[in-house]
């Protein structure tokens, strides 16, 4: 009985593709559980501060002084998500400016005096809905690192 043997051609085209399809293609930054819990606990200050603004106000000062401070963390979970990848975390790197430039949105209304509750209400959809589009990405994360898997015993 005689065997068929591969053609030299043959294996030099098998045996790439063998090799690329065994590579994991990664089209997102990784999972960093510092970075998600940061935009968490953003968010968690960010909604206590509306709800202070919203049922008993805060002054232009106090709205400063938060906004300040919201764009101070929101520049340090910049810096962590460009670390991991500025070209596979550009979704990420997108949302933190669109919410960067509605907290600078916030600090504009609130600089033409005392707002509305329509106008309030307007500022806080926008931020959450920034914040609804990183925790979203950072859950996408997380499953797919498989972090978030329930261990069998």
């Amino acid at each position: 009985m005689k065997l068929k043997t591969m053609s030299p051609r043959l294996s030099f085209l098998i045996i790439p593709l063998m090799m690329l399809s065994s590579c994991a293609v990664m089209l997102v930054g990784p999972y960093d559980e510092v970075t998600d819990k940061a935009i968490t606990d953003l968010e968690t200050k960010t909604e206590q501060f509306f709800v202070k603004a919203e049922s008993i106000g805060v002054s232009y000062e106090d709205t400063k002084s938060f906004v300040l401070e919201a764009k101070g963390s929101l520049r340090a979970i910049r810096l962590r998500s460009e670390l991991y990848g500025a070209d596979k975390n550009k979704g990420e790197l997108t949302d933190i400016d669109l919410l960067d430039q509605n907290f600078d949105n916030l600090m504009e209304l609130r600089k033409t005096g005392s707002l509305s509750h329509a106008a309030w209400k307007a500022a806080r959809t926008s931020i959450e809905i920034n914040f609804q589009a990183l925790l979203q990405i950072e859950l996408a994360k997380k499953r797919s690192s498989g972090v978030s898997e329930q261990k069998t015993k």
